[in-house]
């Protein structure tokens, strides 16, 4: 079954939602049936409830995933007040057990032969798909396999020499870019573990007007991560940078001074300094306790000193 509308992870490529929502997490307690899970394969979190006995963290369990039952790590109780209408809630089928972590192991095996096979077989008919990964649900007798592609594509045939071959039933899930990149890992440009890989639940929107708000060069490869897309770090400190933009001048504002008129030519929201440019020629670097901001006339003023300033010219 092709649905190229739901992504193998939560949050994403479609999920567009507010990157602030994502990152919310119901209170921690020790008393509780209901639990937080991650699950396994997917490193996908959702909240399950469970009453038999009592659950603890690290605990393996059963627990139905978008695709099927799968293999979950209970992360710790929550308290249910929080918990509600945060996410939807699943019920725990069981805890896991040997055999049940037996199953997960030996389909680790199976998994890398399917996965060899199905590319084999694409190859053979020329299908214009990538196939990234597989997993198999032991409880539903199900391989998934996760594949990328520019468009549509008619893999009937595949399927049925999936099945013939493997005696399961077979899914296979178109997922974007943004999603590929996040199942197949590596490392970024800051020498780390890249960040969709390795921790949020939810892949946020990052826009051109993030990168622009942290004075980023829109050119650089910097700002672009392994997908091809803007990296998702950018996200992480927008909020930071749109709420202190507002307690600095805008570039390309005539700021008054006690003898000059200055015209601001950079912003730096890390050092918390202003560049200025001065009429009569030259540039100075102003600390921002210095600027003072009249609401009723909408004007910045600045009464630079030696202390809090780096001074230059303009001659050679």
């Amino acid at each position: 079954m092709q649905d190229e509308n739901a992504p193998p992870f939560a949050g994403g490529e479609s999920d567009m939602r507010d990157p602030s929502a994502a990152s919310c997490c119901p209170i921690m307690v020790e008393d509780s049936t209901v639990y937080l899970l991650r699950f396994v394969n997917t490193s996908e979190t959702a909240l399950g409830s469970y009453e038999d006995a009592k659950l603890h963290s690290g605990q393996e369990v059963i627990a139905p995933s978008r695709y099927g039952r799968d293999l979950a790590r209970v992360l710790g109780a929550v308290d249910p007040s929080r918990a509600s209408g945060s996410e939807t809630m699943i019920p725990i089928a069981r805890v896991a057990s040997e055999a049940d972590r037996a199953r997960y192991k030996e389909g680790a095996s199976l998994e890398v032969k399917s996965l060899a096979a199905c590319r084999e077989r694409v190859d053979s008919r020329s299908l214009k798909m990538k196939i990234l990964s597989t997993h198999f649900l032991p409880d539903e007798n199900k391989l998934l396999f996760f594949f990328t592609a520019d468009g549509r594509v008619d893999f009937r045939d595949l399927v049925r020499d999936l099945v013939a071959t493997f005696r399961m039933r077979i899914e296979l899930r178109q997922i974007g870019v943004r999603d590929e990149t996040r199942l197949l890992g590596g490392v970024g440009i800051c020498g780390r573990v890249l960040c969709c890989h390795s921790f949020p639940n939810q892949m946020c929107s990052v826009s051109i007007k993030m990168a622009k708000e942290q004075n980023l060069s829109l050119g650089s490869m910097k700002v672009s991560g392994p997908c091809g897309r803007l990296m998702c770090c950018l996200s992480y400190e927008y909020d930071y940078y749109a709420t202190e933009r507002m307690k600095f001048p805008k570039h390309g504002t005539v700021v008054e001074g006690p003898s000059a008129r200055y015209l601001v030519v950079d912003v730096n929201m890390v050092s918390r300094k202003v560049a200025l440019s001065a009429e009569e020629g030259g540039a100075i670097t102003v600390d921002l306790s210095q600027f003072s901001y009249d609401s009723s006339t909408k004007s910045w003023a600045v009464d630079p000193t030696p202390s809090t300033t780096d001074m230059t010219t303009g001659e050679g």
